[in-house]
């Protein structure tokens, strides 16, 4: 009788945890072409729970409960990033399950690249030989 009790106890714990996954969905653009933006990541900061959009900016993910204080970021190289708490983010996403990134332009130092020093390497094979056989292996 007290292996059944702690079996169905066991059961029922671990089922609660299942109960309270979020299936999360939605879809991210371009804030001024409203064009789908695809392998946007989405994800808890700090932590490898996440995911990324697909080509037509379309994401999907299951996230506990547990994380309803945490960030949700959702960023993308060439766009600003978009921090939201996991509740607000829940929120969001049952008024409105589209999100815009803006463009953001990054400015880079010049890099330049110089052979000041004139040294010539050779790659490959250093030997050389008065034999070559050219043909083939099979007809």
């Amino acid at each position: 009788m007290n292996i059944k009790y702690y079996i169905t106890t066991i059961f029922i714990i671990s089922s609660l945890d299942l109960f309270s996954q979020n299936l999360i969905e939605g879809q991210i653009i371009d804030s001024k072409s409203k064009q789908p933006l695809a392998w946007v990541n989405i994800g808890i900061a700090g932590k490898s729970i996440g995911t990324v959009s697909n080509n037509e900016g379309n994401f999907k993910m299951e996230i506990n409960d547990k994380y309803n204080q945490d960030t949700i970021r959702i960023s993308m190289i060439g766009y600003k990033e978009r921090l939201f708490k996991f509740i607000d983010f829940k929120n969001k996403i049952r008024e409105n399950p589209l999100f815009k990134l803006e463009a953001e332009v990054m400015q880079l130092n010049e890099v330049i690249i110089s052979n000041n020093n004139k040294q010539e390497h050779i790659l490959g094979n250093k030997e050389f030989t008065n034999n070559t056989v050219y043909g083939f292996q099979s007809n």
